[in-house]
């Protein structure tokens, strides 16, 4: 609790006491959650939310039953929520897409009352694209409920008339189609996915994977109804894609990258939300692209874990052995670096090394 009121988040009501209110709140914490770790994070997420402050009167105020396991907090949260937030985690758990917060505010997803995230957000987690469930027991919960299924029917059409209309455009190329083929029209899931069709997603920086699963799902439909043309024409696009680019292009990650370059804001949002799944120099080059972009905050967060997770990785490598590829790579991100990026760092950091450290302990033997 001390680091989340050192980074400003949670707040202390009376600054005259505040070693005594961070001692009792968080002794009242321990108490009321047991120490059990998700319930803490669940808990001082509240406080956060809340906007109230810490203090041991406001930390026995935390709604729901925080003294057993996950499923009884759960429990206790859902009968005092509204029928729409139930809606929402509804939604949140059978569409595992970064939900825009402003989605559940929409008319076109929640016709009768807009949607209010608040009483459920500490159970979420809020990235550049959007919130998803923090903890897969949350999912487990909601999917386990007596009225699930008839929701889930009821709210499909209006997320797929959502995402034709207000959805950002990567979650409209990505889940559209889907969407609609649970609704017994899969048409445009399989003739849309063609091979220019996802060549224009991939120069518009959309990973490779979303296509995999996509083209996953259309063959198997396609199979189904004896469309067997069509099945192995989507077997023959995935298979490629499943050889990956970096075994067929020279330089792939710089091709990402110019990609990235040119790619919409909807594209970045996802791909800093998920940066966890690129490769280190995929985070360095990423870093690069938000650097462009003016996102200087998260161009040195993607440029820091790009360093640390190469640092991480090298302790365990007994010897590199180098070919042209990976010399291209950083010769390229030392380029962009030195360039772009290096002023920055020099501000931020007040250091011009970092980039140079990064190059020669990659170029190391």
């Amino acid at each position: 609790m001390s680091k989340e009121i050192e980074y400003g988040r949670l707040k202390i009501r009376n600054d005259a006491h505040a070693k005594e209110d961070l001692a009792e709140g968080a002794y009242e914490l321990h108490r009321i959650t047991q120490g059990h770790p998700l319930h803490v994070i669940y808990a001082t997420e509240h406080l956060i939310n809340s906007g109230e402050g810490l203090s041991k009167w406001i930390v026995e105020k935390i709604p729901g039953d925080l003294s057993q396991d996950a499923r009884t907090y759960y429990e206790s949260l859902w009968f005092r929520l509204t029928f729409v937030q139930r809606d929402i985690l509804v939604l949140l758990s059978e569409f595992s897409f970064h939900w825009p917060s402003s989605a559940f505010r929409s008319s076109t997803l929640l016709p009768n009352t807009p949607g209010d995230i608040r009483s459920v957000e500490h159970l979420l987690h809020s990235t550049a694209a959007g919130v998803i469930p923090f903890h897969d027991s949350l999912v487990v919960f909601v999917k386990g409920q007596a009225e699930f299924h008839e929701r889930v029917k009821i709210l499909t059409p209006k997320v797929a008339q959502w995402l034709e209309t207000e959805a950002p455009s990567y979650l409209r190329d990505t889940w559209l189609w889907s969407v609609q083929a649970r609704l017994g029209n899969p048409d445009n899931l399989i003739f849309g996915l063609s091979r220019d069709w996802v060549l224009d997603r991939l120069t518009d920086g959309y990973p490779v994977d979303t296509f995999t699963m996509l083209l996953t799902e259309a063959e198997e439909i396609a199979f189904d109804r004896h469309r067997y043309a069509n099945a192995y024409r989507l077997r023959h696009l995935k298979t490629r894609l499943l050889n990956d680019p970096n075994f067929q292009i020279s330089d792939a990650v710089r091709l990402k990258v110019c990609s990235w370059e040119l790619a919409n804001s909807s594209v970045l949002d996802e791909l800093i939300a998920t940066q966890h799944r690129l490769s280190v120099v995929e985070l360095a080059g990423l870093g690069v692209v938000l650097q462009g972009r003016g996102l200087e905050r998260e161009a040195a967060d993607c440029g820091m874990k790009a360093l640390h997770r190469y640092r991480g990785d090298s302790r365990f490598a007994v010897k590199r052995h180098w070919h042209q590829d990976e010399f291209s790579e950083v010769l390229f991100l030392g380029r962009s670096y030195r360039y772009r990026v290096s002023p920055f760092w020099a501000s931020i950091m007040r250091t011009r090394r970092f980039i140079s450290s990064y190059c020669l302990e990659m170029l190391a033997p």
